[in-house]
């Protein structure tokens, strides 16, 4: 897998224009420290694969994976008090390569997390339950790429600790992903990963 920063930097997200308020700078996609330009990028390198978003939450992430239409994407939240204040995700509903599944991913099926190439992680930050997720997905011999939010964040310092202490090929794209730290974790034994920062 090739992560090319000057393709991802001119990554077109206007698509987000359609879906949100732009005077909520989180959600604005252009702005430099969001990672959905990376997420776009990473949805168009690969063609009729699986992609799993754990964490809905406000759709974002879910939204820029499904932008290669011949990928399937699933997408994971449970019931909590942040899930209850967001609307219900209708727009979502315009992608027909989106399932949406209200459930925790550590009791999804081990064959359809492992027929997923790309998993973008972003749930509680907490360390304890990115390590279940970490744990798992060794155990079931996942081989895949695992895009992860938060993981070089003062504000969640658990999460960045766990993220540091995996014994697994790994890169900060911090640069050309979120601005609280995004990495990437390569659980493949024989596909590379690629930096191109020119």
């Amino acid at each position: 897998m090739i992560i090319d920063y000057e393709k991802i930097l001119n990554t077109n997200t206007d698509f987000y224009k359609n879906y949100y308020n732009f005077d909520n700078t989180h959600h604005f996609a252009q702005i430099t420290g969001q990672h959905y330009k990376l997420l776009t990028y990473i949805s168009h390198l690969f063609d009729g694969k699986t992609i799993l978003d754990v964490g809905t939450f406000d759709g974002g992430s879910c939204l820029a994976l499904a932008q290669n239409k011949n990928n399937k994407v699933i997408t994971y939240d449970v019931i909590n008090e942040h899930y209850k204040e967001i609307t219900e995700l209708k727009f979502l509903d315009d992608y027909k390569n989106v399932t949406r599944k209200i459930m925790d991913i550590n009791d999804e099926d081990a064959t359809i997390i492992n027929s997923a190439d790309i998993i973008m992680l972003d749930i509680m930050y907490d360390g304890v339950t990115e390590q279940k997720f970490s744990d798992m997905l060794t155990n079931i011999g996942y081989k895949g790429y695992v895009f992860c939010d938060d993981v070089f964040s003062q504000r969640h310092p658990k999460c960045t600790e766990w993220f540091a202490k995996l014994n697994i090929e790994k890169y900060n794209l911090t640069e050309v992903g979120g601005h609280s730290g995004t990495g990437l974790l390569n659980y493949h034994e024989d596909n590379s990963v690629i930096i191109k920062k020119d």
